[in-house]
């Protein structure tokens, strides 16, 4: 299978989860976002933030469950969905306001969400790695960022020095 029919597979999925309100919401975040606003560029994998119904708890077993009933297996830290490893990641304060202002996308008729370029960088200065780095000087250089939006996210969560020392 392509990945794109992997992509497609993932998205038909959550969106299962979501109308079955087995999770709250979710989006698409790491390198398969970033190229929603910039260049394509190689990546291993697809990542997805969902935001969960009890924040409590953080229990992934009934996402996990519905993958696997589906077919699908899990492999370290990924599932793998038609080969292609996905990672499925809960969220926390800066990527569930993501999830809820993020922009959304109609993939072949499937609807899903991506944050903006400005959480997406934000979550990628906090990630701190050297890829990350990357996404975030093609965020800057190939969008349209709202600099308040992300001068009050970079404040807000702690960010501002990180991110001054990455675009200096």
């Amino acid at each position: 299978m392509s990945s794109r029919n992997a992509f497609l597979t993932v998205i038909q999925i959550m969106n299962a989860l979501k109308k079955k309100h087995t999770i709250l919401d979710y989006a698409i975040f790491g390198s398969m976002a970033t190229m929603r606003y910039t260049q394509t560029f190689p990546t291993g994998d697809l990542d997805l933030v969902v935001v969960l119904r009890y924040k409590k708890l953080i229990d992934l077993s009934p996402v996990w469950r519905e993958f696997r009933n589906k077919g699908h297996t899990w492999t370290e830290q990924h599932l793998l969905v038609e080969g292609i490893p996905v990672e499925i990641m809960v969220a926390d304060r800066l990527e569930e306001e993501a999830v809820k202002t993020a922009n959304r996308v109609s993939v072949s008729g499937l609807r899903t969400k991506v944050p903006k370029p400005e959480y997406l960088i934000a979550m990628a200065v906090r990630a701190g790695r050297q890829k990350d780095r990357f996404k975030v000087n093609l965020l800057l250089q190939q969008t349209s960022t709202n600099s308040h939006l992300l001068q009050s996210l970079l404040k807000r969560f702690g960010l501002t020095e990180r991110f001054e020392t990455w675009v200096k």
